[in-house]
């Protein structure tokens, strides 16, 4: 081959078909990362939402587990604590310093809609008569059975007292939310499971709690309540 041929280099052609394609191979490449990206957040986002769920499991799990059969003595006679509905449910138990205030507390967990969307909320008094009747500002609690909607405004979070009286969020979002209850009602000749537990002497066996997303479909909580409250 003379040196005049081997100096001549790569044709036009070739040039554009080398250019062609490294356009390919990058636009390729870039397909690739961008899949990756949106796979690793759409993995992120729902771990985060797993982990959310999990979180509001064990704690409503370890709450009722820990629930205490109290009652409330007032004008009117004695008022066991305990009541529920398909969406609310109100019991004693202890809570943690990182939530309010150490001691037992009176809680009060409620499915919400406010202007935000649904809202899973923890509303909270410390379980003594001056913060229950509303001292030191703190709204008055009053009887999850009289109906009462929960203190403050839908999903909003709160905290008044310096820990004796809370409202937390736990969870935000389109939510399938439902309690039943296990146990013989007064009247009743065995237990069975009800869709409320309002004016009842004693707590029910069980608890039942089913929680979804509209991304998980988590299993069903289900805890039976301390020695004391199970009749």
């Amino acid at each position: 081959m003379s040196p005049r041929r081997r100096a001549r280099g790569f044709t036009l052609l070739e040039l554009l078909v080398a250019l062609a394609l490294l356009g390919l191979i990058a636009t390729l490449v870039f397909a690739g990362l961008r899949l990756g990206a949106r796979t690793w957040e759409a993995v992120d986002a729902r771990a985060e939402a797993l982990a959310e769920l999990r979180a509001v499991h064990g704690f409503v799990g370890r709450a009722l587990r820990q629930g205490r059969a109290l009652s409330l003595t007032s004008e009117d006679g004695v008022h066991p604590v305990f009541a529920g509905d398909a969406e609310r449910l109100e019991w004693v138990a202890p809570l943690s310093t990182h939530v309010g205030l150490p001691g037992l507390h009176l809680l009060r967990l409620t499915r919400e809609r406010g202007p935000r969307g649904e809202a899973l909320m923890l509303t909270h008094w410390l379980f003594h008569p001056e913060v229950l009747a509303g001292a030191s500002g703190t709204p008055p609690w009053v009887a999850l059975a009289d109906g009462p909607p929960a203190p403050g405004a839908p999903g909003e979070e709160l905290d008044l007292g310096e820990g004796a009286f809370g409202r937390t969020l736990l969870l935000e979002g389109p939510m399938r939310f439902e309690l039943a209850y296990y146990g013989t009602r007064e009247g009743e000749s065995g237990p069975a499971w009800h869709r409320d537990w309002l004016g009842q002497p004693r707590p029910p066996r069980l608890v039942r709690m089913r929680l979804r997303t509209a991304a998980l479909d988590w299993p069903e909580l289900v805890v039976a309540l301390a020695d004391e409250g199970v009749r």
